[in-house]
């Protein structure tokens, strides 16, 4: 086998397919490292947001809807980001008291990144009104907050929902899609939805991410 594809390497059609494929591969690379961030996010003025503390994995364990995740990725993701410093950019991972605004969404790739990372602002943060806030911080749109009443397995208590979006019309994306799959997933997607679920004592209850899929 390996024989075979050295001669076709060798072979002058062979040639031709590797020298285009090593062109694009070469354009993908350059365009990735162009637009290494995804939003842009806006100049922080004013003092950053008031928080009380700075959980991690030990003393706020990462919840899906109230209980300890079981799906694999998830279990990874709460590993990868194990307290609310690893979220944040760098300036801030050491800092005594970090600015909590400045998320490194250049870092999340994944939806279960999103999650937990907002899972750990949420447990900073620990009230409606202050996440409400975190969001108008980061640029999102249509953020509002609702008061979802006890039903069943769904809701065991009363839980305050605090909801955010990203409609594309500024072509940019929070969630880090390496170009040129961005533009291609955005075209397929009305935008981004984002939640925090809250209990009536500040405890995050779950987090969601959404890309909002046209098909």
């Amino acid at each position: 086998m390996a024989a075979l594809f050295w001669k076709f390497c060798k072979s002058r059609w062979g040639r031709k397919i590797l020298t285009v494929f090593a062109g694009l591969f070469a354009v993908w690379a350059i365009l990735s490292w162009l637009d290494t961030t995804s939003v842009e996010l806006p100049d922080f003025t004013g003092p950053p947001l008031a928080y009380e503390r700075l959980p991690d994995e030990r003393t706020d364990p990462f919840l899906v809807y109230g209980k300890r995740p079981v799906k694999r990725a998830n279990q990874q993701a709460a590993r990868r980001w194990p307290d609310v410093r690893s979220c944040l950019m760098r300036s801030e991972r050491k800092a005594e008291t970090p600015d909590l605004r400045k998320m490194n969404w250049g870092k999340m790739r994944r939806k279960e990144d999103i999650e937990v990372c907002l899972f750990r602002i949420a447990s900073s943060l620990g009230s409606p009104e202050a996440m409400r806030d975190w969001f108008v911080s980061q640029g999102m749109q249509r953020v509002k907050i609702e008061m979802r009443k006890k039903r069943g397995n769904l809701y065991p208590e009363d839980i305050w929902h605090i909801t955010a979006s990203n409609i594309f019309s500024t072509g940019k994306t929070f969630r880090e899609t390496p170009i040129p799959w961005r533009y291609l997933w955005m075209s397929i997607s009305r935008g981004e939805g984002f939640s925090v679920s809250l209990t009536k004592t500040g405890r995050v209850f779950g987090t969601y991410y959404s890309d909002n899929n046209v098909l």
